[in-house]
Order: structure tokens, then sequence, then C-alpha cells
């Protein structure tokens, strides 16, 4: 086996903290944009009733 240098192991380390962030952060909207992008047909946003405000910020 292959003997490495604390340092490197320490950068090892971090790369694979790393990559395990972007990995749980950026899984979920990796998916729904290839979904998106390239379902057919293409899905609309989902789009909300207009936001209905109070009687005293309609003057």
């Amino acid at each position: 086996m292959v003997q490495f240098s604390e340092e490197t192991k320490e950068r090892i380390s971090k790369i694979i903290d790393i990559t395990r962030e972007v990995v749980h952060y950026g899984y979920l909207p990796l998916i729904l944009y290839l979904g998106y992008t390239r379902s057919e047909p293409k899905p609309a946003l989902i789009r909300y009733p207009p936001s209905r405000l109070p009687a005293s910020d309609q003057d």
C-alpha cells in the first residue's frame, strides 16, 4: 500500500469533504434541472395565484 504524507492525507480528506457537500446540495437541483430541460412535453413552472394584499396596502 502507498504511504502518503500527512499533508497529502489532509488534502485528500478536504477534497472528499468538499465533494460530499457538492453532491449533498447539488444533486436534487441537478435532477430538477434535467427534468425540466429534457422532458417532453416541457413542464410549465408552477403558477401561484396572485398574492392578496391587506386592504390598507391597496390604496
